[in-house]
């Protein structure tokens, strides 16, 4: 039964799985060491699938694991953005290389589970204003703001370059990518769009264009 005491409730438990979120994707980007990305890359995919008390077990095990550990760092630091992405082999090809994915800035990874619903007497608004104010994707109003908050992602992490992601066909990610283009290019951040039909036959040409894009990267 959907009720304010219960919605509260929901929230309460949604927003302690962003702030253990928040932890893992400030452990991704630290400097010099962090988780890597194919590791929170798979944890975002199960989140979409787990019960909320499995997926908050899982994010406390991952996370109690990279506390204990150290790891080397990888250079070039690459920003992996854009729409929906359920397939890893991108940020599996980026690692492969020898470079560190320090952000996923995609639909089911850092912009999914950024901004915590507030407790309030009414919570279906709490609600709304989270969903209606957080920072949106391609197939909303906002390109600018995307923009910006791209940029800063990329200056906190201090990264290397961005590879940007899209679902070959995808209208708002087309429209999106070449503004974005322009403007890391304008500030000497290496950009490097792929568009994805998530099919083993695009796997080398992937391979290929990241190979190329990391080089170009280390020789500056």
């Amino acid at each position: 039964r959907v009720s304010e005491a219960n919605l509260a409730d929901a929230a309460r438990t949604c927003n302690e799985i962003r702030s253990l979120m928040g932890e893992v994707f400030g452990l991704q980007g630290a400097v010099p060491s962090g988780i890597p990305g194919t590791g929170v890359f798979d944890l975002c995919l199960a989140g979409t699938a787990q019960s909320k008390a499995d997926f908050a077990a899982d994010i406390r095990r991952l996370l109690a694991r990279a506390k204990a550990e150290h790891r080397e760092a990888r250079t070039p630091r690459i920003v992996v953005a854009g729409g929906l992405n359920c397939e890893r082999h991108v940020v599996a090809e980026i690692e492969r290389a020898g470079a560190g994915v320090v952000a996923l800035d995609t639909c089911i990874g850092l912009r999914h589970y950024e901004e915590c619903v507030e407790e309030a007497p009414d919570q279906i608004a709490a609600l709304a204003r989270r969903y209606l104010t957080r920072r949106t994707c391609a197939r909303m109003e906002g390109l600018e703001q995307r923009i910006q908050s791209m940029k800063q992602l990329a200056d906190e992490t201090k990264a290397d370059g961005v590879v940007y992601c899209s679902l070959k066909f995808c209208d708002p990610c087309l429209y999106d990518a070449p503004a974005i283009s322009r403007v890391f290019r304008e500030q000497g951040v290496p950009f490097l769009w792929l568009e994805d039909d998530y099919g083993a036959s695009s796997l080398g040409q992937t391979r290929t264009r990241l190979e190329a894009f990391l080089e170009l990267i280390e020789q500056g």
